[in-house]
């Protein structure tokens, strides 16, 4: 739809009608004692196919998502951007993209809301007053797609002078261009002859951490998650990047897989040091089944993580025999502290996407598949450990989905990929509910 569309022509459910800002965040519908209670949410068109990011500015105003600008294309990056309160089009903003196929990417609010960050794997920040570009970051892709794997997640720090960013995969130790597929397949082939031989590779594949100066895009320090001088081939990010709200620290999941015999892979939350870069594990287990979402509440006490539920194939024991591992709990809960169990939240079949803490702790939000409804959002009571209240989207099949959560814990945004009548992809939906009615 045009930019300036009105909210009740926006409006999926409730096409024709006028709805009061106040009410643009769903209702409670009753449920049975002892069901958890099903929102209603409101409906709005991001105008964008298979959104993979969503950001909300920190007064709660606006929300900016990230996605595909056509249903054809898998390169044309658009940001668009609405006004929560009224779902009317702000802005739409194309984005730079390197490569055909994006895995996360990355949007961000600055603290103080005049800036707009947003990328697949270069990152560009915007002027939210005039959208005029006004920095470029192009990170690992400054030599060409071929200098990295696309960025998993950016985030401002706290202060809005840096931003920090989290890329799956960098040439390192950093003194390598690869600027050409030839030289990418050359550098891999030499990366698995010195695997094979036992010997530590001249040049690697390792997740990194890069932070630019948000004013001009300059890099101004670049880690590598590894620990314990190990090269970190084995090492790949499983789960967003999520920073601390001092800014001191930066928290992912990873999988550190060594082979496809003997130990599963150990799966770890990392907390990385913003100024020196250590990186020291908050806790580890081995297990087949990788912590596909991650989420720190908001005095770094608490950290939940989500799983894809079901038997797996995981690896192969010293038999040689396949060693299969059932996960039941795709949310769990763990003291930060010393990485002890805190509580289960389930058992609930599918895969768990993203997690959220509202600002209290009170609430924990998942957005996730699952077989009966295949997708929705869960709202748990962690004290309770109960399911408190879910919004279900029924599609066809499950799909990725993605959400995320305002600064005030008022609104909380699920989307779904849609398909139309004749099965032809739709823009995607976004599906917003109050959280806080929950916790009431």
């Amino acid at each position: 739809m045009k930019q300036g569309a009105s909210l009740s022509a926006r409006l999926g459910l409730c096409a024709g009608c006028v709805i009061a800002a106040s009410t643009f965040g769903g209702s409670a519908v009753a449920s049975q004692a002892g069901s958890p209670v099903q929102l209603t949410p409101q409906t709005f068109d991001t105008e964008l196919y298979s959104v993979t990011r969503i950001a909300f500015s920190h007064d709660n105003h606006r929300v900016a998502f990230l996605g595909y600008a056509g249903p054809n294309s898998r390169q044309e990056l658009d940001v668009t951007v609405f006004d929560v309160r009224t779902g009317r089009l702000i802005k739409s903003l194309p984005v730079p993209n390197a490569s055909f196929v994006i895995l996360k990417g990355g949007v961000a609010f600055s603290p103080d809301d005049s800036r707009l960050a947003a990328g697949a794997n270069e990152i560009t920040i915007w002027d939210t007053r005039s959208w005029t570009e006004v920095a470029h970051a192009p990170g690992p892709f400054e030599d060409g797609p071929f200098g990295g794997d696309d960025l998993l997640g950016l985030a401002y720090a706290p202060d809005g002078g840096q931003i920090v960013a989290a890329y799956g995969k960098v040439w390192g130790p950093g003194v390598v261009h690869v600027r050409n597929r030839e030289v990418f397949i050359r550098l891999s082939e030499a990366v698995r002859r010195s695997a094979g031989d036992g010997k530590a590779p001249h040049t690697y594949e390792r997740p990194e951490i890069q932070v630019f100066n948000a004013s001009n895009g300059a890099l101004l320090k670049r880690f590598a998650i590894v620990r314990d001088g190990r090269l970190g081939t084995g090492v790949r990010i499983t789960s967003g990047l999520i920073v601390s709200r001092d800014g001191r620290a930066a928290y992912l999941a990873v999988r550190d897989f060594e082979g496809l015999s003997g130990l599963p892979p150990r799966i770890a939350i990392e907390r990385i040091d913003l100024n020196s870069g250590a990186v020291a594990a908050l806790f580890e287990h081995r297990q087949p089944d990788e912590f596909t979402a991650l989420a720190v509440n908001s005095d770094q006490s608490l950290v939940a993580t989500g799983e894809a539920v079901g038997n797996k194939q995981g690896w192969r024991g010293p038999d040689g025999a396949w060693v299969t591992h059932e996960t039941t709990d795709p949310v769990r809960l763990w003291n930060a502290r010393d990485g002890s169990p805190h509580a289960d939240l389930g058992p609930s079949a599918g895969a768990v996407r993203r997690l959220l803490f509202l600002p209290d702790g009170s609430r924990v939000i998942a957005c996730q598949t699952d077989n009966q409804s295949h997708n929705l959002m869960a709202i748990w009571d962690p004290k309770a450990k109960v399911l408190a209240a879910v919004v279900r989207v029924v599609t066809p099949r499950p799909v990725d989905v993605s959400c995320a959560l305002s600064q005030d814990g008022r609104h909380a945004i699920l989307t779904v990929p849609t398909d139309g009548p004749s099965g032809a992809s739709m823009p995607e939906k976004a599906y917003m509910v109050d959280p806080l009615s929950t916790a009431r």
